[in-house]
C-alpha cells in the first residue's frame, strides 16, 4: 500500500509524465533523423541492390526505437506488450527476410507519426509544466522586467492596465495551469500510448480490463 500523500503522488506523477515527454521527444528526433536517412539511402540505392540490406537495417532500427518507446511507456505504468517475435534466420538471407515483416514497417511508420506528435506534445507539456509556476511567481520575478507602467501583457490586452492587474491575471493563469497540469500531461502520455498500441503492439491486441492502455499480444491456441 502506498502511504505517500495524494498531493505528493500527483506531483511525482506529473513530473514523471513531463520527463517522459522530454525523453520521448529526444528519441523521436533521433529516430526520425536516422530512420529517414537510412530509408532514403536504401530507396536511392535499390537499383544497384545495395538498397535492400540498407532497408532491412532501417527496419531493424525502427523496431529497436519502438522497443525503447514501449519501455518508456512501461516506466509510466502503461504496458504495451510487444508483437510476437518472428525468426528470420541467420545471415544475409535472414536480414532480407525482414523486408517481408509487416510489423517492422509499422514500426517505421511509428517513427514518422511519433516525430510529429512528439513535437506537439512536448510544446504543450512544456507550456503547462513551466508556465504554471512562472505565473504563480510572476509577482516576484516581474520586478526584473523593464518598467512599462503595465501597458503591455495579457491584462493590458484585456483592457486592465497596471501592474496589479498584470500580476493578478498572470497569477490566476498560473494557478489554472497548475491545477490542470496533471491531467493535461497524463492525457499527452496516453495519446502516445494510443499511437504505440496501434503501431507497436501485436496484431489485433486485446486490451486488458484493468488499464485501458495495456495491450497483450494474442496467445497461440
Amino acid at each position: 500500500m502506498n502511504n505517500q500523500p495524494v498531493l505528493a503522488r500527483l506531483i511525482t506523477r506529473t513530473a514523471g509524465d513531463f520527463g517522459f515527454l522530454f525523453v520521448n521527444f529526444i528519441i523521436a528526433v533521433a529516430a526520425f533523423v536516422i530512420g529517414v536517412t537510412a530509408f532514403s539511402a536504401g530507396v536511392g540505392t535499390l537499383v544497384i541492390a545495395v538498397g535492400l540490406p540498407v532497408l532491412a537495417v532501417c527496419l531493424m532500427l525502427a523496431g529497436e526505437f519502438g522497443r525503447f518507446v514501449r519501455m518508456l511507456l512501461a516506466g509510466r505504468g502503461i504496458v504495451i506488450e510487444p508483437p510476437v517475435t518472428r525468426r528470420f534466420g541467420p545471415g544475409f538471407g535472414g536480414l532480407l527476410r525482414r523486408l517481408t515483416d509487416g510489423q517492422a514497417w509499422r514500426a517505421l511508420v511509428h517513427i514518422l507519426v511519433n516525430f510529429v506528435v512528439s513535437i506537439i506534445s512536448f510544446v504543450i507539456g512544456t507550456v503547462w509544466f513551466v508556465a504554471a509556476p512562472g505565473g504563480l511567481l510572476y509577482g516576484w520575478w516581474s520586478r526584473w522586467l523593464p518598467a512599462n507602467g503595465g501597458h503591455d501583457g495579457l491584462a493590458y490586452l484585456l483592457g486592465y492596465p497596471g501592474h496589479f492587474a498584470d500580476t493578478l491575471v498572470n497569477t490566476v493563469l498560473g494557478f489554472l495551469l497548475l491545477i490542470t497540469a496533471p491531467w493535461v500531461l497524463r492525457g499527452l502520455v496516453r495519446m502516445h500510448a494510443g499511437i504505440a498500441l496501434a503501431l507497436l503492439s501485436g496484431p489485433q491486441p486485446a486490451i486488458a480490463p484493468q488499464t485501458p492502455f495495456t495491450a497483450y499480444a494474442p496467445s497461440a491456441r
